[in-house]
């Protein structure tokens, strides 16, 4: 149990990326397949649209995945590690 949480933002952060990619692929694949009758492109267009929200949805999530390291880059580096300290802080008190 204590495993898990002291290893859960890399937890986290793997499963994003994970699972943002995977989202990425299935858009991608949902635009490649092209309806080629005129009655289809209703389900078409469709398709588009859902295929454009999965892509749009895991690239957030590979960005949000990612923040520790964008964040680590730039002058938000101390607070971010002050905050950081403070939640382990915190969560150290109510274990004891």
């Amino acid at each position: 149990m204590t495993l898990i949480i002291r290893y859960r933002d890399e937890i986290v952060r793997y499963s994003a990326m994970a699972l943002g990619a995977v989202l990425i692929i299935a858009g991608i694949i949902a635009i490649i397949g092209s309806s080629e009758r005129v009655v289809d492109n209703v389900v078409s267009g469709e398709n588009t649209v859902i295929a454009a929200f999965l892509i749009l949805t895991g690239l957030l999530l590979l960005g949000a995945s990612m923040v520790q390291s964008i964040v680590g880059r730039t002058p938000l580096e101390r607070f971010y590690k002050q905050v950081k300290s403070a939640e382990t802080g915190k969560e150290e008190k109510e274990e004891k």
